[in-house]
């Protein structure tokens, strides 16, 4: 991991890369005596505040052009990318969500930071409001795994904190 940051700060708050899928050549079953003339990876990354995507993409695609070996060719695809958007752990709108959680469950909440792509810092901008999502999933949903699901149970409790969200957003506060 990345010095002078915990396995934590690590995973919830630094910038990554990663290989998503990497394919060329003969795939198909049994074996092929071939040397393949394309080869393929498909990446993404998590931006961090301060992060621009454009020049993320331009920093990848210089770094590709100056490890390609002589009599290889390279070419870097874009596919969009979004401004990293954080709210602040003590901002007011985050308070609410941890108190509406807590009344839902019944227990106190612990708040963890995940990467995601989106609108997100866009709509922050344009509302002047901060961003806060409201998550109930459990580690065995697989979110965005083929098998995804979600658990009723975990479905209900998010709506009732849903609905908690709006009186908590709406008190006054000291």
């Amino acid at each position: 991991g990345e010095a002078g940051y915990t396995t934590l700060e690590r995973i919830w708050g630094r910038p990554t890369a990663e290989v998503n899928g990497m394919w060329g050549g003969y795939t198909g079953p049994g074996h092929k005596t071939i040397v393949p003339s394309d080869a393929y990876a498909k990446v993404s990354f998590r931006l961090v505040v301060d992060q621009d995507p454009e020049k993320v993409q331009l920093a990848l695609a210089e770094f590709v052009q100056a490890h390609v070996p002589p009599g290889i060719s390279a070419e870097v695809e874009f596919f969009g990318g979004v401004r990293p958007c954080l709210s602040p752990l003590n901002d007011p709108a985050t308070e609410a969500v941890v108190r509406a959680v807590s009344r839902a469950f019944d227990t106190e909440v612990l708040l963890t930071r995940e990467g995601g792509s989106g609108p997100e810092a866009d709509l922050a901008e344009v509302l002047e409001a901060p961003l806060v999502f409201l998550g109930v999933g459990l580690d065995e949903d697989r979110i965005h795994a083929p098998n995804e699901r979600v658990s009723l149970p975990m479905l209900y409790k998010g709506a009732e904190a849903a609905a908690y969200l709006w009186s908590e957003l709406a008190a006054p506060r000291a």
